[in-house]
């Protein structure tokens, strides 16, 4: 599982900077830019914020409150994933859609930074967001089995299959709020599977976190929803979810840190 999630990491990578190399890159952005604006910008600046960082950690503490196990693994893999994507952004220095089309040409919402384009970085955390909360679904399931009980399997594949979407609206966004060539998105989804493959790898050897660990955890993720409706990446008009988040994590981590 390791060597395959890797393997697809650098797929990604490869074909991201690859794509960035082509004319179709910014025909394909115009296509999905353009075609995007037909849905409520709300909707996407919504989606988008849900990449910010804060905000992923947030969701994470918010809507796992039965494990630290997701959370653990969004943590093991923070620091590769955000290795690979500021090394990336720095050694590529690829130009941003606004930094290479006038701004009369792209759709586009509140924000519209012109730099660091490959890879995308709220796509890397949507991709780690995601596996965190498929690990939550397989320990819900685990937990269900220990107790000679059984989680539908419609309902784990639903779930599942929600998850995949949910990454893969959050990595579209990036497109149709006018941040990202669509280069830089599939680099991004290889970014976010590296950080996967180093904390399944560390995940084997360490699958739970110490009881200090935990604490510092939730005291972080604590922090991090206290930061995260006033993150400098968060797109205004979108602002409303990322305080039920907010909110939501707190009360989640704060049950959580007075039952231990």
């Amino acid at each position: 599982m390791i060597r395959s999630l890797l393997l697809l990491a650098l797929l990604f990578l490869g074909s991201g900077y690859g794509l960035a190399t082509l004319p179709a890159n910014e025909t394909l952005f115009r296509v999905l830019n353009e075609g995007a604006a037909g849905l409520p910008a709300s909707l996407w600046t919504t989606l988008t914020n849900l990449g910010a960082t804060s905000v992923a950690v947030a969701l994470l503490v918010a809507v796992t409150p039965w494990t630290m196990r997701p959370l653990w693994l969004a943590a093991l893999a923070a620091f590769p994933t955000t290795l690979v994507v500021h090394s990336l952004k720095k050694a590529v220095a690829a130009p941003r859609p606004a930094a290479v089309l006038d701004p009369h040409q792209i759709v586009w919402f509140d924000l519209l930074p012109k730099s660091g384009a490959f890879p995308s970085g709220h796509t890397a955390t949507a991709v780690v967001l995601g596996g965190a909360l498929l690990c939550g679904l397989v320990v819900r399931r685990d937990r269900f089995a220990s107790r000679q009980r059984t989680l539908p399997p419609a309902r784990i594949w639903l779930v599942g299959a929600g998850v995949v979407f949910l990454v893969s609206a959050i990595a579209f966004s990036r497109i149709a709020v006018g941040a990202h060539w669509p280069s830089d998105v599939i680099g991004g989804l290889g970014a976010g599977l590296f950080g996967l493959t180093v904390a399944a790898f560390l995940i084997r050897r360490f699958p739970e976190p110490s009881p200090q660990t935990t604490r510092f955890l939730l005291v972080g993720g604590l922090a991090t929803a206290a930061y995260a409706p006033f993150d400098h990446a968060i797109y205004p008009s979108g602002a409303a979810l990322v305080w039920v988040v907010a909110l939501a994590a707190w009360v989640g981590a704060i049950r959580r840190l007075g039952g231990q």
